[in-house]
């Protein structure tokens, strides 16, 4: 949440996230937090979050800035990772004339960004027999065979909202195979998707506001052991 961009009136206090990436250092767990990025570029004028239509997910540009951010610290773990480019895409826009729900009228530009390469759909092999949270059932795998070709990783992403609505292509184009599982609950049985499709490395994605009880169940993360699963 980028609170400088808030409109007067709302108090949105997220103080708590310093003390918690503070821990995550204490840890050792490695991260990224897109907060920068996202405040540069919204500071250079480019507009990442829709101010109108879905004003709680990025939009397209936001997750191509967001994704490669990701994607550039994990490329030195992985050098044959491509980076997101902008001829990899058709990039048009679509005028957003109401809300999403409410049909409250509005006039809003949105950007788009389609992939132009063709991935190979290998998700209905695995989705009736995959074992998922009842309540949090998405699950896509997508096989990118000109990235295989260049030597590119298949990683296993729990992911939610922001990356399941816009990110997601721009992981495709950039792994040899992309998995994704809703990380809501499901991310606490880590060690049964890794047995299952061996991936060559996890990401794990959410946002700030979701870091609660509400998604987590406080018995899942008491309980959540990675050591236990070596």
């Amino acid at each position: 949440v980028l609170r400088e961009f808030l409109p007067p009136g709302i108090n949105y206090d997220n103080g708590w996230v310093e003390e918690f990436l503070t821990l995550l250092d204490r840890e050792g767990i490695c991260y990224l937090d897109n907060t920068g990025i996202m405040i540069e570029k919204s500071r250079e004028g480019e507009i990442l979050f829709n101010r109108k239509y879905n004003a709680m997910h990025w939009n397209d540009l936001g997750a191509y800035y967001g994704m490669n951010n990701l994607l550039g610290k994990l490329k030195k773990d992985f050098p044959a990772l491509h980076i997101n480019r902008p001829e990899d895409f058709v990039i048009t826009e679509k005028l957003n004339t109401t809300l999403p729900v409410s049909e409250f009228p509005i006039h809003e530009y949105e950007p788009l960004y389609f992939l132009r390469t063709e991935l190979l759909n290998n998700t209905d092999e695995f989705k009736d027999k995959l074992i998922l949270h009842p309540m949090y059932r998405d699950f896509d795998y997508r096989i990118n065979t000109i990235r295989q070709k260049e030597g590119a990783p298949r990683v296993l992403v729990f992911q939610g909202s922001y990356v399941t609505g816009m990110g997601y292509k721009f992981l495709a184009n950039s792994f040899g195979e992309y998995i994704a599982i809703h990380c809501y609950q499901n991310v606490f049985d880590l060690d049964y998707y890794f047995d299952l499709f061996q991936p060559d490395c996890v990401i794990f994605e959410t946002a700030e506001f979701t870091l609660s009880d509400t998604y987590f169940s406080p018995q899942g993360m008491e309980n959540f052991d990675l050591e236990a699963g070596k």
